[in-house]
């Protein structure tokens, strides 16, 4: 299990090269995520991939799934993300 403290460096480490802000929301319920494309356009995780609970986001799998989900909406843009892996737990 992810801590929800670590919540923050996994979402923003998954769309490198680009700009990713992260935060916990509403008593660390909820995360949000702003990221900005080279062309200085933000996307928000409302637009992508709305309703991001962090009780579920804990969870390695629906953690990753709902990464992946969001770096292929990006990518479907023709922007080009960094390698990424969650990391692994210790």
């Amino acid at each position: 299990m992810i801590e929800k403290s670590e919540l923050i460096g996994i979402i923003e480490s998954a769309f490198l090269p680009l700009e990713c802000v992260a935060q916990l929301k509403e008593y660390q319920t909820y995360a949000g995520f702003t990221v900005t494309l080279p062309d200085g356009t933000r996307l928000m995780n409302e637009e992508l991939e709305p309703d991001l609970k962090t009780d579920l986001l804990v969870d390695a799998r629906h953690l990753t799934s709902v990464i992946t989900l969001v770096r292929e909406r990006i990518g479907h843009k023709g922007i080009t993300l960094d390698e990424w892996s969650l990391p692994h737990e210790s």
